[in-house]
């Protein structure tokens, strides 16, 4: 019997603060899948939060030492990758890094919202 095994691995992450997006061109080179945002909670501590995680089917929750999530790479949805870059670039944009949280959220609640027939 084959068994596929499917391993959850660290990626390289980019970390940028919610504030560098309001200059788009002064964002460093990243990929999107790659992306951790750093913004703020609503108590205003800082808060990270793993936007290029969303590009992945198989994902773990991430975690207080690497601040990021484990993925599994075959998991990677290629065609979400320039949408979700060019939304997240234009919400950035233009909010405090508090609305980071807001943001994140209703990403996640939309591509991870289960199907109703």
């Amino acid at each position: 019997m084959n068994t596929l095994v499917e391993f959850y691995v660290d990626r390289p992450v980019v970390f940028i603060q919610t504030e560098q997006f309001s200059d788009i061109s002064s964002l460093p080179e990243y990929q999107f899948r790659n992306l951790v945002v750093i913004g703020k909670n609503s108590r205003g501590r800082e808060a990270y939060f793993d936007f290029g995680a969303l590009c992945y089917k198989k994902k773990k929750d991430s975690t207080a030492k690497t601040h990021s999530c484990k993925v599994v790479y075959s998991s990677f949805v290629e065609f979400l990758e320039p949408v979700l870059n060019a939304y997240t670039k234009n919400k950035l944009s233009k909010v405090a890094a508090t609305s980071t949280h807001s943001y994140f959220s209703k990403l996640t609640r939309i591509l991870f919202k289960p199907m109703t027939p």
